[in-house]
Parts: C-alpha cells; sequence; structure tokens
C-alpha cells in the first residue's frame, strides 16, 4: 500500500514541516517542470566551492570530495569527444 503524491503533498505542506523551501517546492512533487532547473554541472559547480571553503576553513570534506570525484568521472564519459583536437580531449 502507498500513500498518494496528493495526500503526501496535503500533509507536508499543513505540517510543522512546511518550511517556505516545502511550500514552494511540494506542488513539484505533483506536477514536474519540463526541464530541469539544477543540472549536473551547476552540482559540480556547488561542490568545488563547498570543498575550497573546507580547505580554506581547514575542515576535511571527505564524503563530498568522493561524491565530486564519482559525478566527474561520470559527466566525463558522457561528454562527447571534441572536435577541436585529434585526441578528442
Amino acid at each position: 500500500m502507498s500513500i498518494a503524491r496528493e495526500t503526501a503533498v496535503e500533509v507536508m505542506l499543513n505540517s510543522v514541516m512546511a518550511s517556505p523551501m516545502v511550500k514552494y517546492r511540494g506542488p513539484f512533487i505533483l506536477k514536474m517542470p519540463d526541464e530541469a532547473w539544477f543540472d549536473v554541472n551547476m552540482m559540480q559547480k556547488d561542490m568545488l566551492l563547498a570543498l575550497e571553503m573546507g580547505r580554506q576553513l581547514d575542515v576535511p570534506l571527505p564524503t563530498t570530495a568522493m561524491r565530486h570525484r564519482s559525478s566527474a568521472r561520470r559527466s566525463v564519459a558522457r561528454t562527447p569527444p571534441s572536435r577541436s583536437s585529434p585526441s578528442g580531449r
């Protein structure tokens, strides 16, 4: 047995967890936008910013570093070869 999306959104929007972010994003559960508003490249940029701040503050972020390396490898694997160089890089 599962909970209907409409019911889940209603509960979230009318409970103590109904922060401004939940109120804004909750309706997207019912109707997703046609295009992604935040892509992998933007996520990688944000992870790089977090890692740089961690370095500046001398705070290790091993999970973030591991996730960034993993997503960067997958991104490179999906990127078509460049036509500007004979090696494709």
